[in-house]
């Protein structure tokens, strides 16, 4: 017999015809000396199984065996079908499978020995806070952006021209521009945009020391605003300016106001004054005071916007703050100041020399301190007093809410102040010290 289980020893009076294999089983066609043939069937061959691997033998043509691994699927990801010579082979082969398993998971089939090695620290850089797929996704998201590369100063480029084609005001891009100049100076204007980190964007925001929070936010929100632009043009993935704490917002101080007895003396001045520059600024200073519309707002409103018959101003979207529509009611003493100081048909409201000419007025005056906004804030407040009313005084201001004016406004005005400063008039003038003319 031969060494193999169930082959049997080949006559030398016999010769094989042929042979058919299924799946288990060879079938051979001998003839026989005589000249009949036989069909043999040969016996089950061993089958050996390790750390649930099958290793079984395979027959051959020439009689001998050879030895498969069977793999499943749970092992191996897939079922693998691996042949080899001995049976020693087999096994050991079978093990180590096992082992790739356990140590290295489906992966430890397909990777390389360094790439094995690769894998193994980039899990433990991990640390279970994500697989490697996702770490992999993310680094190809945001090193091989899908628009490509760009520089900071390209990038300001194209930023500029987008806020031009959503005609923001020149005021705006001029601020934008200082704001990313400064940004792109200190990053340098070669750097990739998609190489700017949230650590390098916190230490900007805190390399000038003479900038106030208030300052500090506004480039803030202009590095958001730009770098919310390379995202949304696939130059970047996230937005790193995200991950920044937001400068903390300035002390809530209440905002500064006039006097009644200011308010008249400021407008005598101009209106005592033989300057006709000096008078030119009345229409922009009553508007201010009594309509409470912003200086900026003013520096961009002309007459024809003014309706004296129906008492009333309109701000279009093109010059209000954020675009918001709204109509700003003119009071009574306001339509009697427009009218001794003269109304136009159209034109500027603003007067050439306009800052040169009320910094001589608040000083014929005799207002040292000038507080900010101190117009617009003494409107709000005498307006919110006289009226009790924060949702109408929030409208002629153009705030979305009425919060602001309980924070700022309400306690900064003596009860019955309200009708006392919006009686000021070219008439009544209450507590006027006369003020020379100074010619400018």
């Amino acid at each position: 017999m031969s060494a193999v289980s169930g082959i049997k020893e080949k006559s030398s009076a016999r010769v094989r015809k042929s042979w058919e294999k299924t799946q288990r089983t060879i079938y051979r066609i001998y003839q026989e000396a005589d000249g009949t043939t036989v069909k043999e069937k040969n016996k089950p061959l061993a089958t050996h199984t390790v750390k649930g691997i099958k290793v079984r033998e395979l027959p051959l043509k020439d009689g001998t065996v050879s030895f498969q691994c069977d793999i499943p699927s749970k092992i191996a990801g897939k079922r693998r079908l691996i042949r080899l010579k001995t049976l020693d082979e087999a096994i050991a082969y079978a093990e180590q499978a096992f082992i790739r398993r356990q140590n290295k998971g489906l992966e430890g089939f397909n990777l390389q020995s360094d790439q094995q090695q690769d894998a193994l620290k980039a899990l433990k850089t991990l640390a279970d806070r994500g697989t490697l797929q996702e770490a992999a996704k993310f680094y190809i998201a945001h090193h091989f952006p899908k628009a490509g590369d760009i520089s900071l100063v390209e990038l300001q480029a194209k930023h500029e021209k987008h806020l031009a084609d959503l005609n923001r005001r020149p005021h705006t891009i001029r601020e934008n521009t200082s704001r990313l100049n400064d940004l792109i100076s200190h990053l340098k204007p070669n750097t990739l945009a998609k190489n700017i980190t949230a650590d390098a964007l916190s230490t900007y925001l805190q390399s000038n020391p003479q900038w106030s929070n208030h300052t500090r936010r506004s480039h803030y929100a202009v590095i958001r605003s730009y770098l919310n632009f390379a995202v949304e043009e696939k130059y970047l993935q996230t937005n790193p300016i995200n991950a920044v704490k937001r400068p903390p917002k300035p002390k809530d101080n209440k905002p500064g106001i006039l006097t009644i007895e200011q308010t008249s003396k400021l407008l005598d001045a101009i209106k005592s004054t033989e300057n006709e520059a000096q008078q030119a600024i009345g229409p922009y200073v009553v508007l201010a005071l009594f309509c409470g519309i912003r200086a900026e707002e003013l520096d961009r409103l002309t007459w024809d916007l003014v309706d004296e018959e129906k008492q009333t101003v309109e701000i279009p979207e093109n010059i209000a703050k954020k675009h918001r529509y709204r109509y700003v009611d003119i009071p009574d003493n306001a339509v009697m100041w427009l009218r001794h100081f003269g109304l136009k048909a159209t034109g500027p409201i603003r007067a050439k020399n306009h800052r040169k000419l009320v910094e001589l007025s608040r000083d014929q005056a005799g207002i040292k301190k000038w507080p900010k906004n101190a117009m617009r804030h003494s409107f709000a407040s005498y307006h919110f007093e006289r009226h009790g009313d924060s949702k109408k005084t929030a409208n002629e201001l153009g705030h979305r809410g009425e919060d602001l004016l309980f924070s700022h406004y309400r306690s900064l005005t003596k009860k019955g102040s309200g009708s006392q400063y919006f009686a000021i008039s070219p008439t009544n003038q209450p507590n006027i010290i006369p003020m020379p003319a100074t010619a400018s």
